[in-house]
């Protein structure tokens, strides 16, 4: 889990007040297949992390579940963001809208960026072969390297079934990581960046339904059609016994 990793942990409590709120109770789903076979899962949730003021307003957010790596290098941004609103007390307001107006600029031209392709790679072939080289040398030197080291996840071996499944959770990850710096931070800058400062409370709907796509208003968390209107035998199941 990710506030059990021990780097996370450490730079958390060390730097911040952590303060832990659930905003909903935790679904549970039971199936049962009969002949006693009953499996109980808790549905996924989400959890959205507030780099807050002493008296609570909001400074930003950070939406979702991160790779360990990702998520501490926003923290130290976090912290270093709290540093200086701390110094323009006075003009907190503008000082955070201004900060996430910078930041929504910044993620836009990011996006605008084109993308280079083996089309547009370079003048010559030898200038793309250089750049391929380069990534499969890299990749080799990643797979190699050590467990535990900067290269490579923690915990996760280069061989076998477990491995490969480890791998791909660990790739989906990163890719939530990738989702949580653009898209969805993207609409937590602009949110912040066009109202007064706010306490957790007061965006916290908006947050879950809008950016995390997980309405805490809603009871069934979205699977209203699945559990009722898609359902194949509801007029089965509503008909007289």
């Amino acid at each position: 889990m990710l506030f059990s990793n021990d780097a996370i942990a450490n730079f958390i409590n060390l730097t911040f007040e952590p303060v832990w709120q659930s905003v909903r109770p935790a679904a549970i789903v039971r199936v049962d297949f009969g002949n006693g076979r009953i499996v109980t899962r808790t549905l996924n949730g989400n959890v959205a992390t507030y780099i807050c003021m002493p008296d609570g307003h909001v400074l930003d957010v950070l939406p979702g579940i991160y790779d360990p790596d990702t998520y501490l290098s926003q923290l130290r941004q976090g912290e270093l963001f709290f540093g200086r609103a701390n110094q323009n007390r006075r003009r907190l307001d503008v000082f955070v809208k201004e900060h996430h107006r910078l930041r929504v600029a910044a993620l836009q031209i990011s996006e605008k960026k084109p993308r280079i392709t083996v089309q547009n790679a370079g003048r010559s072939i030898f200038g793309v072969e250089k750049g391929l080289k380069r990534v499969l040398k890299r990749t080799k030197k990643q797979n190699t390297a050590p467990v535990g080291s900067k290269q490579a996840p923690v915990g996760i071996s280069t061989s076998g079934s477990e491995a490969t499944k480890k791998l791909a959770g660990w790739n989906a990850l990163v890719e939530d990581s990738r989702i949580n710096e653009t898209s969805r931070r993207l609409k937590i800058h602009k949110f912040l960046a066009k109202n007064q400062l706010l306490q957790p409370s007061q965006m916290t709907a908006w947050l879950y339904r809008d950016v995390l796509n997980t309405d805490l208003a809603d009871p069934y968390l979205g699977l209203g059609d699945l559990l009722f209107a898609k359902y194949p035998f509801a007029a089965e199941d509503n008909s007289p016994r």
